[in-house]
């Protein structure tokens, strides 16, 4: 399932398109009308490649905002690689 948000205030969910693809979300945008289309300057989406294919093909001039909640994920998981790597070479174990 993919959520689509309007996050400006008032935040408010649009729609929910079954899968996680980038076919559902861009047959979804590409449903409305270009003037609604040409009014998006932005979109916060995770860091997946099919969602950045969606905002390319569908909206390629709005900017991509990564979600910081999927920033900090990322972040932390490359953290513990690296604490994981240093503690197997220094005290060769987990």
């Amino acid at each position: 399932m993919t959520s689509i948000v309007q996050v400006t205030r008032p935040a408010q969910l649009l729609d929910v398109v079954e899968g996680r693809t980038a076919k559902a979300p861009s047959a979804w945008i590409n449903s409305w009308p270009q003037a609604w289309r040409d009014n998006i300057c932005w979109a916060a989406l995770d860091l997946s490649g099919p969602y950045r294919k969606t905002f390319n093909d569908s909206l390629p001039d709005a900017v991509q905002v990564a979600d910081p909640f999927h920033v900090i994920k990322v972040a932390n998981t490359k953290l513990d690689d690296v604490r994981r790597r240093v503690q197997q070479e220094t005290l060769g174990h987990r």
